[in-house]
């Protein structure tokens, strides 16, 4: 089953840059030096780079991207237990997101290169510099922050050869000082390493490339700092307990957001998952005081009314979709929801101050003996018993039982858009637009459904100007998700994501005055 639709309006311009997250695929931070008379300084640049062939094997076919303008992710299946061999950065047992110096699909292969003509710099052999024929420079940690650091988390780089042995090149975990040093580094040189990273969060990572060219350029010492941002997603799930900001809504603010205490993060409603313990959730209020370090979801100036007051706010529970009873209480000051059976479930609220105005109601989903990677098979059951459907009802993907035009497929992969694949609501899809003068569509992809790799079904997407022109897919594995056409980018409002990531399909490079998209449910081989 497909989805069509389409933007109509003026002519697109063709626009020159458009930043970009990166979440899979072949790519480089380079650093480019040329000669610059009069001003060594200068002939530095900075960029995350890939070529059209994904080889990197030689000059052509290259292409930069601003290194200001590229935020780099690591994939939920970048996760995993932290090894004793690398207990040099963290806790063994406790988490860890790798992206690895090998090709990994589905996740960023993140390697470093350097460009610059031989016999330019000299060679640098412990601290002394001579003339050479070939030259190298050499690359250090300056600073690791944000808000990944502000939790305690580390940042190192590092190369792990086949015997199992591990080469540490920078590693924030015991200070930033001299040992923290890739070099030397030659001319043309293209090598991967493992970057780790020990929390969730946002890492904006700076390096000092250095080194003193050879006499007949000037014999200088020169330098130059890049950045590279990182951005290691929350997963996005709250177990048996959460806190919540409540208010009004209204003006195009939110009325609600769940907050993760231990981490310190707000999370729009539509981007968490709740999963209850033992057949309950509950919530407890927090004001304007409680410090968040991060906001999936949610734009700085997010501001919720009540909880700028004081005084009491009350919960109503003004519906309940899901397969059992659900039952709302209050005890010792927290909002206690009580489950019938397992399923999922979506709870429609509103929250109110006093006996005063009561705010938009807003949904959260609630999952009962369900885990987060909760695959179709389930999903199915649980809405064949929400609306007492024969077993079996929605057991085709392809079908579409509601009659709505959105296959029972596509229905389970964009699930966070609201839909019920036993109610006609084809309005819930996602629509284009024309901004800047590109063609765009948001829409939320579930990561624990669809991690890009490893899950059964993946939410495919395509583009055609016209409809008569063959359509243009965004292709997935390995280094084929360069943006350097149609492609799905970041959309996210806040500072941070989770693994339910909001995205957006763009197509900068072309000027229809019709742009069509589809989206399509696939099964992997």
């Amino acid at each position: 089953m497909k989805w069509f639709v389409c933007l109509m309006g003026s002519t697109l311009a063709l626009q020159p840059t458009l930043a970009v997250d990166l979440v899979l695929g072949h790519f480089e931070c380079q650093i480019d030096y040329e000669v610059t008379p009069g001003d060594p300084d200068a002939g530095w640049a900075a960029s995350v780079s890939y070529d059209e062939d994904g080889s990197f094997a030689d000059n052509e076919g290259i292409n930069r991207l601003p290194i200001d303008d590229v935020r780099l992710l690591a994939a939920p299946s970048t996760r995993g237990t932290l090894a004793p061999s690398l207990s040099a950065i963290g806790t063994p047992g406790e988490p860890v997101w790798i992206l690895s110096q090998n090709n990994i699909p589905g996740q960023l292969f993140l390697g470093w290169r350097a460009v610059f003509e031989q016999g330019v710099f000299q060679a640098k052999v412990g601290n002394f510099y001579n003339p050479s024929a070939l030259g190298s420079i050499e690359s250090s940690l300056v600073s690791v922050t944000g808000t990944g650091t502000d939790r305690g988390g580390n940042f190192a780089m590092w190369t792990s050869s086949g015997f199992g042995s591990l080469e540490f090149h920078f590693n924030s975990s015991d200070g930033i000082g001299a040992d923290d040093v890739l070099g030397p580094i030659p001319a043309g040189s293209h090598s991967h390493y493992n970057w780790g990273f020990t929390q969730p969060g946002t890492y904006q990572v700076s390096f000092r490339s250095q080194g003193r060219l050879n006499p007949q350029f000037g014999g200088q010492d020169t330098e130059f700092v890049q950045t590279l941002n990182f951005v290691v997603p929350h997963d996005g799930v709250l177990r048996g307990s959460a806190s919540w900001r409540l208010g009004a809504g209204g003006a195009g603010q939110p009325s609600a957001a769940i907050y993760d205490s231990e981490l310190q993060v707000d999370y729009a409603c539509d981007q968490v998952l709740l999963i209850a313990e033992e057949g309950e959730m509950r919530f407890q209020q927090v004001g304007a005081e409680t410090v968040a370090l991060g906001r999936v979801g949610l734009s700085a100036e997010a501001d919720f009314e009540f909880v700028e007051q004081s005084g009491v706010v009350e919960v109503e529970l003004v519906k309940a979709v899901g397969p059992g009873a659900v039952s709302l209480s209050v005890i010792d000051g927290e909002e206690v929801f009580s489950f019938g059976v397992d399923g999922i479930y979506r709870l429609h609220l509103r929250a109110r101050k006093g006996s005063g105005e009561f705010g938009e109601s807003f949904v959260v989903t609630t999952l009962v003996g369900l885990e987060a990677d909760y695959d179709y098979a389930q999903w199915a059951d649980s809405f064949e018993r929400t609306h007492q459907l024969p077993s079996g009802a929605l057991a085709s993907r392809t079908a579409d039982f509601d009659g709505d035009g959105v296959g029972n497929g596509l229905e389970f992969l964009l699930f966070w858009h609201g839909f019920d694949p036993a109610v006609s609501d084809g309005e819930l899809m996602p629509l284009p637009r024309c901004v800047d003068g590109r063609a765009e569509i948001e829409f939320l992809r579930d990561l624990h459904k669809d991690d890009f790799a490893n899950t059964p079904l993946e939410l495919a997407a395509a583009y055609s100007p016209d409809l008569v022109t063959p359509w243009q897919e965004w292709r997935r594995l390995f280094a084929e998700g360069v943006p350097d056409g149609f492609f799905e980018d970041g959309a996210e409002r806040g500072n941070e994501t989770s693994t339910i990531m909001r995205r957006r399909l763009v197509v900068p490079d072309a000027s229809p005055e019709r742009a069509f998209f589809r989206f399509e449910q696939r099964a992997r081989n």
